[in-house]
């Protein structure tokens, strides 16, 4: 009996020098096994907020680096904006300044959208937990607001589901809060409310098949006016093959922006019948004769014209529906490389909005 109790002794003592435990099993001491279980599970949370502290404090540099961007970009555009009211400056100077600052304010909006380990850097608030019993808070900071003169104007973008049941991508709704950020930034002025729409919602969605890269890109519109003939909710379709496509190149936010703006009425309000009045409707050479387009053209270029040019080749998805492309109407150039042409650009050629 004796030995066999030796025996044991002596097997705790080896697996407690072996294992560098004084516990080796539960009934060794139960009361301190619990207190050192709830040692080593606050090591293991303390451990966890060691490393939340980390990541949130890598992720507010990687904010403060952008917001310091951001800060030169706007320094900037004011400083291009006084440059550009300088009247010995000649209309090549003005385009030069205002493609800039055209620019500048694509980059600001970039920005917005860039995210740290697929979250928003300006566009997140939450809280992250650091210890026991708290956390750091990180609050929403919609820096993209700012831009444009007054930042009223709000897009609200309403993302359904196809036929398949298939809903837009994280990457490409990326994408389209990127456009609408940028046309809340650039149009002035709060609308009157339509029922419960404030600005404009606009429902964003894929077709509901696909034809493929290179066949049917899109159908974007408004779907309902005020009574003043501004749209106040409109519609996105895009097919989906193309917009992968187009992520892929690079080419899916021109695009992107393109459509939206149609939908906020440019192009596809350009009819006798609305407040935009087009002329040689149906023929050759239709024009365009809305006063702020014009006065802004004459401005830049310092001309004196009193229409501008409006494509009219392509089908009835293309003619009469953006600005002119290549041809000289009514003595006028066409727009080229401007955004709102009924082509697109390739090889990463600029395409300014105007």
């Amino acid at each position: 009996m004796r030995l066999n109790g030796n025996v044991k002794r002596m097997a705790t003592s080896l697996a407690r020098l072996s294992s560098g435990s004084k516990i080796v099993n539960p009934q060794d001491d139960a009361a301190g096994l619990a207190q050192s279980m709830r040692l080593d599970t606050k090591v293991t949370r303390l451990d966890a907020s060691i490393s939340n502290n980390t990541n949130f404090r890598s992720m507010l540099q990687t904010q403060d680096g952008m917001a310091q961007k951001i800060q030169k970009a706007l320094t900037r555009m004011n400083e291009l904006a006084v440059l550009y009211q300088d009247m010995t400056k000649t209309a090549d100077d003005k385009t030069a300044y205002d493609l800039e600052f055209q620019q500048l304010e694509a980059g600001i909006i970039d920005m917005t959208s860039k995210t740290f380990n697929g979250i928003d850097l300006f566009f997140t608030d939450g809280k992250v937990f650091t210890g026991d019993s708290s956390s750091s808070t990180l609050t929403m900071n919609n820096v993209a607001d700012g831009l444009g003169d007054d930042g009223e104007f709000k897009i609200d973008l309403v993302y359904a589901a196809n036929a398949s049941g298939t809903e837009l991508k994280a990457e490409h709704k990326a994408i389209f809060e990127k456009a609408a950020n940028r046309i809340e930034g650039i149009i002035t002025g709060d609308l009157t409310d339509e029922g419960s729409i404030d600005d404009l919602e606009i429902t964003a969605a894929y077709m509901d098949s696909s034809d493929g890269v290179g066949g049917t890109l899109a159908s974007a519109g408004p779907d309902g006016l005020r009574a003043s003939f501004l749209p106040f909710i409109g519609s996105m379709y895009f097919d989906e093959a193309d917009m992968d496509s187009m992520y892929g190149d690079g080419t899916l936010y021109a695009v992107t922006l393109h459509e939206m703006l149609h939908v906020t009425g440019i192009g596809t309000l350009w009819d006798s019948n609305f407040f935009n009045l087009i002329g040689g409707s149906g023929g050759t050479d239709p024009y365009y004769t809305g006063t702020n387009a014009i006065a802004k053209y004459n401005e830049i270029f310092g001309t004196s014209i009193t229409q501008l040019p409006i494509e009219d080749d392509g089908g009835s998805g293309t003619a009469e529906g953006h600005w002119e492309e290549d041809e000289t109407h009514l003595s006028i150039d066409g727009l080229d490389n401007e955004l709102m042409t009924g082509y697109s650009e390739s090889g990463g050629i600029a395409q300014p909005l105007s």
